[in-house]
């Protein structure tokens, strides 16, 4: 099978909002390249000391960049064409011209050399205190950490996207012992796997998309964890019949807020919420929202221009 690898070169100040807009689109598996930190030591921002620097760095002071892969079809090319007009409309960006037969922003790959480009990028994630993810391909033993293990696919997410791993962190800290969790927009279904290796006594993954609610279901039952997680096709809250005791979201502001509205008929008392998948400009348009809705904002974590805010009713 062959598959398309897109080379989305950008600026790195629109980097993160250029993610956003591919995930809003349906690309939720990429590959994140930003310069910024190289940019700024070799023009000594920094104030970096160092007696030598390979010339040929300085080659690779152009544009951040954000690689992703579709199959090799029509559609996919159609979707790179919408994507391209949207970029273009959001941010009258002229300076990049994306020409969809340039082998530099799109190419043909084989599946087993699209494998070994992601295996290239995806190595031990410590995504929390407790746990660590490592793909299938790495059978590397780590005393005193649990292990998750996930390979890269289509499904948001691996866990190194600032949001999801944000999201762990609160759901380690918060802590599942003996709880039950509702994953809204679970994607890969990482957030229930981390909940149920937390020894939650119930996680329920909600995802609408099928596609990566097959893969979900395949994450939970390849770490063990299927008699603890349940993975449901669902929109949002809908067919939602029980009360848990923290809701994590990883979604976007909009829905954020719109899901505030009853999500409380689905927490018990003193239940936690924890909410992400949002920039730092709508931070308190979702602020508001909940304390709207009767929740009390306990933290609020940051990463880059991503925050993640654990709320309690």
């Amino acid at each position: 099978m062959q598959y398309l690898e897109i080379i989305w070169k950008t600026s790195n100040d629109l980097l993160e909002k250029t993610n956003t807009l591919l995930i809003s689109e349906g690309i939720e598996q990429a590959v994140i390249n930003d310069t910024t930190t190289l940019n700024d030591v070799l023009d000594k921002e920094q104030g970096a000391m160092y007696d030598y620097v390979d010339k040929s760095l300085y080659e690779t002071k152009t544009e951040s960049s954000i690689i992703f892969y579709l199959d090799n079809t029509q559609e996919s090319i159609e979707k790179i064409k919408t994507l391209i007009k949207k970029e273009a409309e959001l941010f009258h960006n002229q300076t990049i011209n994306r020409d969809i037969s340039d082998n530099n922003f799109i190419k043909v790959i084989d599946d087993a050399d699209w494998m070994n480009s992601y295996k290239e990028h995806f190595h031990k994630l410590e995504l929390t205190k407790n746990i660590t993810v490592l793909p299938s391909w790495n059978d590397e033993n780590i005393a005193d950490k649990t292990i998750i293990k996930l390979d890269p696919g289509m499904a948001f997410g691996t866990g190194d996207h600032a949001t999801t791993s944000m999201c762990a962190k609160f759901l380690d800290e918060v802590g599942c012992k003996d709880k039950i969790v509702l994953d809204i927009g679970a994607g890969s279904g990482i957030l229930s796997i981390v909940a149920a290796k937390l020894n939650a006594k119930k996680v329920i993954g909600v995802e609408l998309d099928t596609d990566a609610a097959a893969i979900a279901k395949e994450n939970v039952t390849a770490n063990n964890v299927e008699n603890i997680v349940d993975i449901r096709v669902a929109d949002l809250t809908d067919g939602i019949d029980i009360k848990a005791d923290i809701v994590v979201a990883n979604l976007v502001a909009e829905l954020i807020v719109k899901l505030s509205s009853n999500l409380k008929e689905f927490m018990l008392p003193n239940g936690f919420f924890i909410s992400s998948g949002i920039l730092d400009e709508k931070e308190v348009f979702v602020t508001t929202a909940l304390k709207d809705n009767g929740f009390t904002i306990k933290e609020v974590k940051r990463d880059g221009e991503w925050i993640c805010i654990l709320a309690q009713v």
